[in-house]
């Protein structure tokens, strides 16, 4: 049959015969002829020697290759000398680990890292990308931003700190942190310093209530709610007004010291800080943002003067819509007090689990409005695609009020004209790696759909969202797995970096500051590659 629709003369019959007749499958079987003689044919060409055959083969594949590439999000990007060579470094370290996982069967991105911790770490490709100037940290909660060795240290020195240590009795959760007067601790509550006492072990016993580790990424776990439970551990620790400022410049180090010049924090902006003669309440949010202040001011005198900041106000997506009118109104006027520093606005916790962002349409179109009685407008960075499921749809929604990023967009992909959108909207998806691991939406970070987003041109940025929770501070070990996952060359990762500054919500001058700063950090370490790797 081939060879019949392969003869022009065959072709000729068809037609003729098609002219008196009105038999659709006639018409059918000439439109398939004709398009299969269209097609080139490598294999039953017995008129072309093989050498014309594999280079037009050659050609063709090049062409199919060179298309795809113009459709990814580095297509533009280009390097100078130093870089390219550099880029050779880099994509020796990177193929050099392929070449060891392949031989051993063991691929440390295709499942969670409490395995390969020390495998990860030692590599050189991992000591190169954290000593890379990684620009900005668009997501990150902030009591997941410390360093909890840090935290447990504090709980065994610091006067007043208890923690609820009874583990026959239920009242509270083992682990539990708070700071109370002698007379005011409750039943069960000890302190850490007399607990370290009684067991040289503590410090350990108690990190590893607050940490994940291989347990709990095992099936039937409900992950969510062990995740909860370790923020309610800690929350009597951050929210202590006598060391809160302490508790920001841990963040901050952490950050400043993984190469990141620009933090922007999930920040519940409520009257949350208490203190031994004070409950919740007595200090409000002018004082958490003096402390915001106070941290960022240490900083940039001890390590960078280059470091800023930005809050993006948040709450929880399981409060009544009224009650997330009233808290964006709030927002707004917070903003129009540290309008430098209030950038966003944005709904947290498990998204399959609580209220949908149809649900908050009223809440999220009132910022329009909004933003004409401030004269500014409060973008609103939305967690939204944080599901492996269809029927989350709250992307869709994110799209519609025109958000500039979104937290996750783990299903994106299941809607192509909603990827569309978003390119058109040039809406970034901050991608989790090790999160969206961990938690369970992708344990093989192999199949994320962030590899498929680059590749169709849908920009992202890359963090962490809540590293110490899983053993880690900073963003190195995301942009690591990302790398190795999904096979990123230096010229894409020179792009992911520079969406971390583009993205942000800093303003147009500080932008430019932010980029001058990176760039000759940049510079020093495509130097460092090339002089030392």
């Amino acid at each position: 049959m081939v060879r019949l629709f392969n003869n022009h003369l065959f072709l000729f019959e068809m037609i003729y015969m098609i002219r008196f007749s009105k038999d659709v499958l006639w018409f059918s079987m000439l439109l398939v002829t004709l398009s299969a003689c269209q097609k080139k044919n490598y294999s039953n060409n017995s008129n072309t020697d093989v050498k014309t055959l594999s280079k037009n083969y050659d050609i063709d594949r090049e062409n199919l290759i060179k298309k795809d590439s113009l459709l990814k999000i580095d297509a533009h990007i280009g390097l100078n000398p130093a870089e390219e060579k550099a880029a050779i470094k880099y994509e020796a370290l990177k193929q050099s680990l392929y070449a060891q996982y392949k031989q051993s069967h063991n691929y440390p991105f295709s499942n969670a890292y409490y395995g390969a911790k020390e495998q990860i770490y030692g590599s050189k490709l991992y000591q190169l990308i954290h000593s890379m100037p990684k620009g900005g940290f668009l997501h990150l909660h902030p009591s997941a931003g410390l360093d909890y060795h840090w935290l447990v240290e504090q709980v065994t020195i610091l006067p007043n700190c208890y923690v609820y240590w009874d583990a026959k009795h239920k009242e509270k959760l083992l682990g539990e942190i708070h700071f109370y007067k002698k007379e005011n601790a409750p039943a069960g509550f000890e302190l850490g310093s007399e607990l370290l006492k009684k067991d040289p072990q503590f410090k350990e016993k108690l990190y590893q209530l607050l940490v994940f580790d291989k347990k709990e990424t095992e099936p039937g776990t409900d992950i969510w709610k062990e995740f909860e439970y370790r923020f309610n551990r800690i929350n009597g620790f951050v929210g202590y007004q006598p060391i809160y400022q302490d508790v920001l410049y841990n963040i901050f180090s952490n950050a400043v010291a993984d190469g990141i010049s620009q933090v922007e924090l999930r920040e519940h902006l409520a009257d949350s800080l208490y203190s031994l003669d004070h409950e919740k309440g007595y200090y409000n949010t002018d004082s958490v943002i003096h402390y915001y202040q106070l941290a960022a001011d240490r900083i940039r005198k001890n390590f960078l003067p280059e470091f800023t900041y930005s809050l993006i106000y948040t709450n929880i997506r399981f409060l009544p819509k009224e009650t997330i009118v009233e808290d964006i109104k709030r927002a707004y006027y917070y903003q129009s007090r540290y309008p430098t520093i209030i950038k966003g606005y944005d709904l947290v916790a498990e998204e399959d689990a609580g209220h949908t962002g149809l649900y908050y349409k009223e809440a999220y179109i009132l910022s329009d409005s909004l933003s004409k009685v401030y004269h500014h407008k409060l973008a609103l960075i939305l967690h939204a695609g944080e599901s492996t499921w269809e029927y989350n749809k709250n992307l869709y929604d994110a799209a519609l009020v025109h958000t500039p990023r979104v937290g996750h967009g783990i299903n994106l992909v299941y809607y192509p004209a909603l990827m569309e959108a978003f390119r058109k909207q040039n809406i970034c998806v901050e991608v989790n790696p090790m999160s969206n691991q961990i938690l369970g939406y992708m344990p093989d970070l192999r199949m994320h759909p962030a590899h498929i987003l680059i590749n169709n041109g849908n920009e992202i940025v890359i963090s962490s969202d809540d590293p110490a929770i899983f053993q880690y501070t900073g963003v190195s070990l995301d942009y690591w797995s990302a790398i190795m996952a999904w096979d990123i060359s230096f010229k894409m990762l020179k792009k992911i970096v520079e969406n971390s500054i583009n993205y942000s919500l800093l303003d147009t001058s500080e932008k430019t500051q932010a980029h001058n700063y990176w760039n000759k950090k940049w510079n020093e370490f495509v130097a460092n590659i090339n002089s030392n790797y």
